[in-house]
């Protein structure tokens, strides 16, 4: 689905309630959709990945862990973190 199509889609449902909650899926760097004009939040693989590395798979020592967190918090401006949907599994 392209940019046109969620900058029209926030108009139209942010028309009908200002508070709604747009929670967006992308699997990669989601800052083009993170611009205040599409998404609100999008759900934070990269901060699941690495807390599965760690206590599920076991894959990454607790240094890497850090490097990765530290990655991640700083893939995206502060805004964006504090209503990035931080999720382990659904």
């Amino acid at each position: 689905v392209d940019h046109a199509f969620w900058r029209e889609f926030r108009r139209e449902v942010k028309a009908i309630k200002p508070d709604l909650y747009i929670l967006g899926e992308i699997w990669h760097d989601s800052m083009p959709w993170l611009r205040g004009d599409q998404f609100d939040a999008v759900m934070n693989y990269p901060f699941t990945t690495n807390i599965l590395n760690l206590f599920a798979r076991q894959t990454i020592t607790t240094k890497e862990f850090i490097e990765n967190m530290t990655n991640v918090i700083h893939m995206y401006p502060k805004n964006v973190n504090e209503v990035a949907f931080n999720l382990v599994g659904s």
